[in-house]
């Protein structure tokens, strides 16, 4: 069964990704500056708001918000991916990194907020990684304490804050004394079982949620029309009239999902069920293609530059040489 993932803009929440068994995501000090420098280039370009983060060893754990259209899985599979290919030019490694995609819960804006944000700073001491989790170098302690110090990543308190009574300075101690006390074992315990694609929130919030539309993750039909123009334009490029059949069919049809999803007109689960794709199929293409581009430079680039031009009603401008299959 597909995963359930909540993608809208406005959306908050609270993600997590670990390591393989008996594997460290960070190995050394510049590692975690290197995730941190990913995760900071999507908030340079507007796709992400981070609200808290955490980094330990084996294990990445972040609160962001998806400010606008451009889906945050897409964010997600941006930045997992360029650290998996800078852990691997760096240590040599080969195979997974994390273990399976990351998860991701839907978290209700207010006191659900402040309660995932005191969660993920918290981590640090709750794992044993640190003996305390204030001044931990590698999540957003510094962003609340507000002693003026510059992290590596612009975190976004405001939202996060509000859930406290009083001004900004009140707000922020109590933010502080909530992180000190910890919060309490049956809120860890609710927190800790929630599964990927789980809401956290109020009754009422969940009912909203849980009934609308998105729970299906739907692909507006205008997207759906961008996906079909995609297709054509890769028969195109190949000088097809008919769709082919067996593996090139299969290869073609990956690389016109992983079009999709590059430029955020749908989310895996949503172009792959658009496709016929099932989610490995479309994780092992992106990896192929991941990996050879790694090694050409400039592929990527004319490939999504050319999926770019796409006119509405026209299909796709200009012609790109048939190298770029998947």
């Amino acid at each position: 069964m597909a995963r359930r993932r909540f993608q809208f803009a406005g959306a908050f929440l609270y993600v997590a990704a670990r390591a393989t068994r008996d594997n460290l995501v960070f190995r050394e000090r510049e590692d975690y500056g290197v995730y941190l420098r990913f995760l900071r280039r999507g908030v340079e370009n507007g796709s992400v708001r981070v609200h808290a983060y955490c980094l330990l060893p084996d294990e990445v754990h972040l609160l962001l918000e998806q400010p606008g259209e451009y889906l945050l899985s897409r964010s997600m599979q941006r930045l997992q991916t360029s650290f998996i290919l800078y852990s691997r030019r760096t240590y040599g490694t080969n195979g997974s990194l994390f273990r399976g995609r990351y998860g991701a819960v839907l978290v209700e804006p207010g006191c659900d907020l402040a309660d995932l944000a005191l969660y993920v700073l918290s981590l640090p001491a709750l794992s044993g990684t640190a003996r305390q989790s204030a001044g931990y170098p590698w999540s957003a302690y510094e962003a609340y304490a507000g002693r003026g110090i510059q992290g590596p990543v612009k975190v976004v308190t405001d939202r996060v804050l509000s859930a406290f009574a009083g001004g900004p300075e009140e707000k922020k101690r109590a933010f502080l004394a909530a992180l000190e006390k910890g919060l309490p074992e049956e809120r860890l315990r609710q927190i800790r079982l929630a599964r990927d694609g789980a809401v956290l929130g109020s009754p009422g919030f969940q009912q909203a949620v849980l009934g609308s539309a998105m729970d299906a993750d739907p692909l507006p039909s205008p997207f759906g029309r961008s996906l079909d123009k995609i297709w054509s334009a890769l028969l195109q490029r190949e000088g097809l009239e008919e769709p082919p059949h067996g593996h090139r069919r299969s290869g073609l049809l990956a690389e016109a999902a992983y079009l999709a999803v590059e430029l955020g007109l749908a989310s895996q689960s949503q172009a792959g069920r658009h496709f016929g794709l099932t989610q490995s199929a479309i994780s092992r293409a992106v990896s192929r293609l991941e990996m050879k581009w790694s090694l050409e430079p400039g592929a990527k680039a004319r490939l999504l530059d050319w999926a770019r031009r796409i006119e509405p009603g026209k299909g796709m401008v200009g012609r790109l040489g048939s190298s770029n299959q998947a």
